[in-house]
């Protein structure tokens, strides 16, 4: 796994897996990546919490999975807006999203608010046909309204292991003004295997970020606990590259 003192590029890496047992399984995971600069800066919203589920009947399957997202800053973060376009007439959309082993798109007007969270679901949230999956989502994590939900993703997560990306959008470039390019904000890799906390996969416990100044990636920044979409227990300050 990538570490802090390793190279942040696309690796490839194998995960091995083992029989679930019945019920939720939980890995919470986060990170920090380089920005292009030659000074330190601060990450201004990163990966918090993935939650992968074992399809036991009810509710539907993936309908419980999660990836949180949190915004350690004092101002609102929104994750798509209609912008300026500096080298071009007209506006282009300047919009975050998710890829790796889910991708994910937000819509104009989503927002993390300052200090937030964010939590993503594989179901659009918004639709309202969907109105008894999020009562579904809410009762079985008991949270209320008061919690923001997003969505939906396309792709499923995996319980073997994954690597999910936080991509923010850059202002397009003079010689392709039409073309958004999109920087990596924030990057994740689980697993589920030692020297990784183990009770998470299988025996209803998440993995818990321990404090936001070591790497997401570093299995000695997390701690087993209870999951809880919406609640973040992280401790320290703002996270420095």
């Amino acid at each position: 796994l990538i570490g802090a003192d390793k190279d942040t590029g696309w690796d490839t890496a194998r995960f091995s897996t083992s029989v679930l047992t019945a019920g939720a399984h939980t890995i919470t995971i986060g990170a920090y990546n380089s920005r292009a600069s030659g000074s330190d800066e601060v990450i201004d919203l990163f990966i918090d919490n993935v939650e992968m589920y074992l399809d036991t009947g009810a509710p539907a399957p993936g309908d419980l999975e999660f990836i949180e997202l949190y915004n350690p800053t004092a101002s609102d973060i929104t994750l798509g807006t209609w912008t300026d376009n500096p080298h071009a007439p007209g506006q282009y959309f300047a919009g975050w999203r998710i890829r790796g082993g889910v991708d994910m798109d937000f819509d104009e007007g989503t927002t993390v608010a300052a200090g937030g969270m964010l939590v993503v679901l594989s179901f659009n949230p918004n639709k309202p046909e969907n109105a008894a999956r999020v009562a579904d989502f809410r009762v079985y994590y008991g949270i209320d309204a008061s919690v923001p939900l997003a969505g939906g993703y396309s792709g499923n997560l995996s319980n073997g292991g994954e690597r999910i990306t936080l991509q923010r959008p850059d202002s397009p470039p003079s010689e392709e003004p039409a073309y958004v390019p999109h920087l990596i904000e924030d990057q994740a890799v689980y697993d589920d295997a030692a020297p990784w906390e183990t009770s998470p996969d299988g025996l209803g416990d998440s993995l818990q970020r321990m404090h936001i100044t070591g790497w997401g990636d570093d299995s000695a920044s997390w701690i087993a606990g209870i999951p809880g979409p919406g609640a973040y227990l992280c401790i320290g300050s703002g996270p420095i590259v």
